[in-house]
């Protein structure tokens, strides 16, 4: 199994996860190659921009029920969309607690495990997130960072309601990972409110094998 991160951040995401001879694809958030699957998080537009570009390429999709019909409505190509819709095999999902439905998915190929977790925490851990061989875990934004930034009072209480920060990004990956671990990566953080070097000093007493992107 391999995971390609293409692009992770407010600008656009989207990660391609290749497993034997296919190319399943996290979200759509910039344009990339046609995937064989596409799999989708939520409906906010640096997850979903080239969405209409997917469909139109008659690519096969699927996210649960929820996040489709949140995806999907007042979508133009809506019946086009629904007739490409199709769970793959191997594919688990559970709930992440955001502002609208939204998802983390598990990927299984042979004896491994990829877990994609962002854009909030997951409202239950399930099994099969603990112990995969390899993690995606959103570490947005750094308390500090936030605390002393410009924007309004509604968007801190917002980022702060519907992200994960560096110090509850490490205590999840910390709860999750276990012996058969063998990468975390630390995505979807924020440039204004976040950096590469903070991150690495929140999460500096944890033995992981740490990325970030």
């Amino acid at each position: 199994m391999n995971i390609h991160m293409i692009a992770s951040g407010s600008k656009g995401n989207a990660f391609q996860i290749t497993r034997g001879d296919e190319v399943i694809q996290i979200d759509c958030g910039v344009k990339t190659t046609k995937p064989d699957h596409l799999l989708i998080t939520h409906k906010h537009k640096d997850h979903s921009l080239y969405f209409n570009d997917m469909i139109m390429a008659k690519v096969k999709w699927w996210a649960p029920i929820d996040v489709a019909q949140s995806l999907l409505e007042g979508f133009i190509l809506a019946d086009q969309a629904w007739e490409l819709y199709e769970r793959p095999k191997g594919i688990e999902h559970f709930k992440v607690d955001h502002d609208v439905p939204c998802s983390g998915f598990v990927i299984e190929h042979e004896h491994e495990r990829y877990c994609h977790i962002t854009d909030g925490t997951p409202t239950e851990i399930k099994p099969l997130m603990n112990d995969c061989a390899y993690y995606g875990i959103e570490s947005n934004y750094d308390t500090e960072m936030l605390r002393e930034s410009k924007i309004g009072s509604y968007l801190k209480s917002r980022i702060e309601r519907t992200h994960m920060s560096n110090d509850q990004a490490i205590a999840l990956a910390e709860q999750l990972a276990g012996e058969h671990t063998k990468e975390v990566r630390f995505i979807h953080m924020s440039r204004e409110r976040n950096s590469v070097e903070i991150a690495k000093m929140a999460h500096v007493d944890s033995n992981l094998e740490r990325k970030y992107k």
